[in-house]
């Protein structure tokens, strides 16, 4: 509805999984990881997260940012 779209290389790697909801999951874990890592690496301030009620996934971003 905002007019944003995807990168095609995360949309290929969806759909290569799109049957295996575990892993759709994990892909978009990994992929929010590393976009945050990336922006704290070029000195971003800092980051905000919309979890949508998805309180297991931005546990596992925190963890994964801790490790």
């Amino acid at each position: 509805m905002c007019g944003a779209a995807l990168p095609p290389a995360l949309i290929k790697r969806l759909e290569v999984a799109a049957e295996n909801t575990e892993v759709v999951e994990i892909i978009g874990l990994d992929w929010a990881l590393t976009q945050i890592r990336d922006l704290l690496a070029h000195d971003a301030p800092g980051y905000h997260l919309y979890i949508m009620n998805r309180a297991k996934s931005a546990l596992a971003l925190a963890a994964g940012l801790a490790a």
